[in-house]
């Protein structure tokens, strides 16, 4: 079960956060992606209603192109991974 949709779009628009963690499907060369259009506009509302972004996924998802991408890595303050991201995969990141 999860809350994707404009309902939970518009639910959120009234939470502001200190600190958001939200996980990934993949990237784009320039931020993280995902697959469900239905979590995309949450996702990004959750990314203007933070005061700061932790993104959470594990390495195997540097290698998948995601759908959708509803943030730059510019908009990520701080990235937890596991230890088997490559360097190229780590330079991705400012």
């Amino acid at each position: 079960m999860s809350f994707v949709g404009q309902w939970a779009a518009n639910a959120i628009e009234s939470v502001h956060a200190d600190i958001a963690f939200i996980g990934c499907d993949g990237f784009h060369p320039d931020g993280p992606c995902t697959r469900s259009y239905r979590e995309l506009e949450v996702k990004k509302r959750i990314l203007e209603n933070s005061k700061e972004v932790v993104l959470v996924t594990d390495s195997s998802k540097f290698s998948i192109d995601g759908l959708y991408k509803f943030a730059t890595f510019n908009q990520i303050n701080y990235l937890i991974t596991d230890t088997n991201i490559k360097e190229s995969q780590r330079e991705l990141l400012p």
